[in-house]
């Protein structure tokens, strides 16, 4: 004589087509804050900094641009997540938790990544997979 024990209801993790398309959204708000920070990047290069004091001075400027975007869109993610039902509200949740994830991304990997290839001597100098290449600055390469 068996037993069967019920745990309940199995969790079940599915995605819906309003959670594919706030990962898509999010994609794109990462990728708006790179190029934000790599053209305040470029526009310090060309004001004639090192690459060195660009990337400091670039990732200050750049990161104000960036929380201002971001605090937009997690306040319009926080709107449709509570005023919302069903799958807008599962789009509204990913747009949020992506915007977060976003000020991180930015803060805690893209600007230690950065200060690292515009600090070490091959990421300063003007070859073809340089910082100062990509900034347009360096020897043979005009901005």
């Amino acid at each position: 004589m068996g037993h069967h024990f019920d745990h309940g209801p199995k969790p079940r993790t599915t995605i819906d087509l309003a959670g594919i398309i706030g990962i898509i959204v999010s994609v794109g708000i990462t990728v708006d804050s790179y190029i934000v920070y790599f053209e305040r990047l470029k526009d310090e290069a060309r004001s004639g900094r090192t690459v060195r004091s660009s990337v400091d001075r670039g990732f200050a400027s750049a990161f104000r641009t960036v929380l201002a975007a971001d605090a937009v869109s997690l306040l319009g993610a926080l709107i449709l997540y509570f005023i919302s039902v069903g799958p807008v509200k599962g789009f509204a949740l990913f747009l949020g938790i992506s915007t977060i994830l976003d000020v991180v991304l930015t803060y805690f990997f893209t600007r230690p990544f950065v200060i690292l290839l515009g600090r070490s001597h091959s990421g300063s100098d003007a070859s073809t997979m340089s910082v100062a290449s990509g900034l347009g600055v360096g020897v043979g390469v005009t901005p």
